[in-house]
């Protein structure tokens, strides 16, 4: 509880979500003696690491006025159960409008691998949903995003509200979303997540197994590590 209380106040001082801190409350609140340090803890332990000695010293917390440039993007993902796959078949993908006119877009099938990582939340939708938004921002060089207005839109609601919240109750969400928003505050960017309906999403059809040619770049999906959502 006070390791909790003292990088709740950290977190606090940069738009960094508190995602991270979600197992070391579950732990807080448990009276059943359990001192062993779960996956989740340790992801935790991770993050706040990687939060305090790597990117502290890059945060500037700045005001708005200096964002300029404006940059829109859509995200979706999918997911059906497909025998003989163990863990049924997703995809996730983006599109991202830049305000030189050009564009660019991700598509990919989850690996097997990363969706063994996730915790099965109504098979998984919620946390793809999830990935593909904070996806974005891992694909790109984040200096793509720097001192952007960026429209996000995406439709999922649940997973919107956990980004914009920076936290949920889904472990694997919360980590997630947390490396996404240290992601927003080393570009000093600012980001809007709006709903957008299914058939307005751009990002509709890439992120079905059909994927159509589209007249723009394509770009590699950038998966969380295998090893750590903290090291996203």
């Amino acid at each position: 509880a006070s390791l909790k209380g003292k990088c709740g106040y950290i977190f606090g001082l940069v738009p960094t979500g508190r995602g991270p801190l979600l197992p070391l409350s579950n732990r807080a609140t448990r009276h059943d003696g359990e001192a062993s340090l779960s996956h989740g803890i340790m992801e935790s332990f991770i993050f706040i690491e990687r939060f305090l000695s790597d990117q502290l010293n890059d945060f500037v917390v700045r005001g708005t006025e200096h964002l300029s440039h404006k940059i829109t993007v859509f995200s979706d993902a999918s997911w059906a159960a497909r025998p003989p796959l163990t863990r049924g078949l997703g995809f996730v993908a983006f599109v991202v409008f830049f305000p030189d006119g050009s564009s660019v877009y991700a598509s990919a099938e989850v690996p097997q691998e990363v969706l063994a990582l996730l915790l099965e939340h109504q098979k998984y939708i919620y946390q793809l949903e999830v990935m593909a938004l904070c996806g974005t921002y891992f694909s790109l060089p984040i200096e793509r995003f720097a001192s952007c207005d960026i429209l996000h839109f995406a439709d999922n609601t649940a997973a919107n509200i956990t980004s914009i919240k920076g936290y949920a109750k889904v472990e694997d969400a919360a980590l997630m979303v947390s490396a996404y928003n240290i992601q927003i505050a080393r570009a000093a960017a600012r980001i809007r997540i709006e709903y957008v309906p299914s058939k307005k999403n751009i990002a509709d059809l890439p992120s079905r197994p059909l994927e159509p040619e589209w007249q723009t770049s394509k770009i590699p999906f950038v998966f969380p590590s295998l090893s750590s959502w903290g090291s996203w």
